[in-house]
């Protein structure tokens, strides 16, 4: 079975419902962090709805410019992942005072999927989103990993996130 999961997240719920408003869904997370699932219906309100630029990430340039623009307010993380049988892709990047201040960074964990873009990467500490998300500063505790620590392991989809 395989999950995706496509979203902003950042380290404080009011700072994204500041800067989301009322176009977009903000979902609270442990250690107060928060989520807005970028879900087809949300990139379409959010005006970032754009085919893939290079085919290899839903992190477009219209939403980079997004994610660039409200991090003058506050620090957001822009986290994918795709997996299919334990196996997969994830892309992870960072802004803060409107600059890129980590990433992009695009990892696979497994051969097949590693190429010029993403880099094989076997421990799953150094996967692209728990490696943001431990720069956000999200705690792993007892959890697997920082992903597990906020609960992203819940749900199989983005879409999962507004039901």
């Amino acid at each position: 079975m395989g999950s995706t999961l496509s979203a902003l997240v950042v380290d404080s719920a009011g700072g994204l419902r500041s800067v989301a408003g009322t176009r977009a869904p903000v979902v609270d997370l442990p250690q107060g962090f928060a989520l807005l699932p970028l879900t087809k219906s949300v990139r379409v309100d959010l005006d970032v709805d754009e085919p893939m630029a290079d085919n290899v990430s839903y992190l477009t340039p219209a939403l980079a410019e997004l994610a660039k623009r409200w991090s003058a307010e506050t620090t957001i993380a822009y986290i994918e992942s795709e997996t299919h049988g334990g196996t997969g892709t994830q892309v992870a990047a960072i802004w803060r005072g409107a600059e890129v201040v980590w990433g992009p960074r695009y990892t696979a964990n497994n051969a097949a999927d590693a190429d010029e873009t993403f880099i094989l990467v076997t421990d799953p500490s150094e996967y692209a989103v728990n490696a943001a998300l431990r720069e956000l500063g999200v705690e792993r505790r007892d959890a697997f990993d920082e992903y597990a620590a906020l609960g992203l392991d819940a749900k199989r989809s983005t879409d999962d996130w507004l039901t």
